[in-house]
């Protein structure tokens, strides 16, 4: 299996190597096939790239004996490697102005000497990037403990779908708790913490990183199931479910994450860019850790995008669909609603996470000419960003975290004066029904016991009795599917939480 992954990985690589040199070569081969009668294309061009996919090949075919001797002269060219990574080092950190304690000869073997090549950065981009660590520490650190402690202060808050929020904030929280060590050695202007907080800095980032992405994943599929198929008791959302999802983003996350940490040999965590940051070896040319890297660009970033995609554009079409037996205007609200929603949920997490993505696949694909210690700096602050954001926008604009925010600041009042003044409307609404005889009353607001199934409000009594007869057919189920979706898409927490339709909140 090993080797079967190598090959198809020599294989990518060919590919790109030849539409690559494709354009430059084409016009030299046409001359030399003129001039030598067809025999010029072979050695032109055909010659140099069969002889790079046979080494390729051969070097596949050695991932079956990791465990043999070094060829002759390997250790020879390790130890020339070792000492000039040793000299580069030594000039960088004596232009770079770094005061902080000695560092370490076991960090300085971990740098790969492709960030030593370039001049140190100077102390302004340092602090900079320090202060802008700071700020997103403070922010997403405030948000994530705050949804946090919300989710276990308040039951109301406890519905299985809401597990998934608190499983991304914890996940974002340790995320956040990387900018410490990254502010402290940008204070001193290089890896101040050493090699021991590279590997945890390294961690907390994986860990987190990947159990976030997972968890979003689970998100949009709990959406998927709860919206395209609100009837469907096998998808619905139950408490062993949640914690069966979140199980597996974790073991998900450690799997790749224990690996470098381990150095097993797949691949290692190391310094990158301005030094004082860790992450996966992306520049490593070993080919475990290629094929490693490309593995996980692929479990952890391109199968959780289709799959966040594939969920909420099905979504968008269901409600779309269901909206058609709404009003005009009411249905073009929530269709822009819902499309603005949709938008945002798979920009955020395309925008944040797809740079980084881009910078570690330019360096398995040996396109690190292209990389700047800057250039992968800002990828991985846009990757910081989505830490921040998500508490805010998953679980603090949900329509039952923002009644308990509000009663947790003192606004219990205010919404207390709104409830008094809705059952004052709705009694004399239905004091005025009562008058219009028992065939054409109409409840007000929500089905007692059911708040994920609203009953819209009706202003005539002309509407009434086509109102019952509609909501008599939907119960016997022609347009059961389509009125829960609308349901769905009339609750903002559609937009900003998992927590749909609280169609069973006491689901266990």
């Amino acid at each position: 299996m090993k080797r079967f992954i190598a090959i198809l990985f020599v294989l990518g690589e060919t590919i790109a190597n030849i539409s690559a040199n494709y354009e430059l070569k084409e016009v030299a081969a046409s001359q030399a096939y003129i001039s030598g009668g067809g025999r010029a294309i072979e050695d032109v061009h055909l010659s140099p790239l069969m002889a790079k996919m046979t080494a390729s090949l051969q070097t596949v075919g050695s991932l079956a004996n990791d465990d043999g001797p070094l060829p002759p002269g390997e250790d020879t060219a390790v130890a020339t490697e070792v000492s000039n990574t040793s000299l580069l080092w030594t000039k960088y950190i004596s232009l770079s102005g770094y005061d902080g304690p000695p560092v370490e000869d076991t960090f300085r073997d971990r740098i790969n000497p492709f960030w030593l090549q370039f001049e140190p950065p100077s102390p302004v981009a340092h602090y900079a990037l320090g202060f802008v660590y700071f700020l997103m520490m403070v922010w997403g650190l405030f948000g994530n403990v705050l949804v946090i402690f919300m989710f276990f202060k308040f039951k109301s808050l406890r519905t299985p779908a809401n597990y998934l929020v608190i499983n991304l904030a914890v996940a974002d929280f340790l995320i956040m708790l990387e900018a410490p060590i990254f502010v402290y050695n940008s204070y001193h202007l290089g890896p101040a913490f050493g090699n021991t907080f590279c590997t945890i800095y390294s961690l907390l980032g994986a860990i987190g990183g990947t159990v976030a992405i997972m968890t979003l994943t689970m998100i949009s599929v709990d959406r998927y199931n709860v919206v395209v198929y609100p009837l469907n008791p096998n998808r619905s959302t139950t408490r062993l479910k949640v914690m069966l999802m979140i199980v597996f983003t974790w073991i998900y996350a450690l799997v790749f994450s224990l690996m470098p940490a381990l150095e097993i040999g797949l691949s290692r965590y190391t310094p990158e860019g301005f030094l004082t940051a860790c992450s996966f070896d992306y520049l490593d040319r070993g080919w475990d850790a290629r094929v490693f890297m490309f593995m996980y660009f692929v479990f952890a970033w391109v199968i959780p995008f289709l799959t966040i995609s594939y969920c909420y554009v099905a979504i968008l079409r269901v409600v779309i669909g269901a909206g058609s037996i709404q009003s005009s205007k009411n249905k073009n609200k929530q269709e822009v609603k819902l499309a603005v929603v949709v938008i945002g949920i798979i920009g955020l997490w395309f925008i944040a996470w797809t740079p980084y993505a881009v910078v570690a696949m330019l360096g398995v694909f040996g396109y690190e000419h292209l990389l700047t210690p800057l250039g992968s700096m800002i990828p991985a602050i846009l990757a910081k960003t989505a830490s921040c954001i998500d508490p805010y926008f998953y679980a603090m604009n949900h329509p039952r975290f923002r009644q308990e925010l509000r009663k947790m600041f003192g606004k219990e009042q205010d919404m207390n004066h709104s409830q008094y003044q809705t059952s004052r409307y709705t009694r004399n609404a239905s004091r005025n029904d009562s008058d219009a005889g028992p065939n054409e009353r109409v409840q007000l607001g929500r089905a007692p016991g059911k708040d994920a199934d609203p009953i819209p409000a009706v202003s005539s009594s002309v509407a009434q009795p086509n109102y019952s007869q509609n909501l008599a057919s939907n119960r016997k189920g022609g347009l059961q599917r389509a009125q829960s979706s609308i349901s769905a898409a009339d609750d903002t927490s559609l937009s900003c939480s998992i927590d749909l339709t609280e169609t069973q909140p006491n689901n266990h």
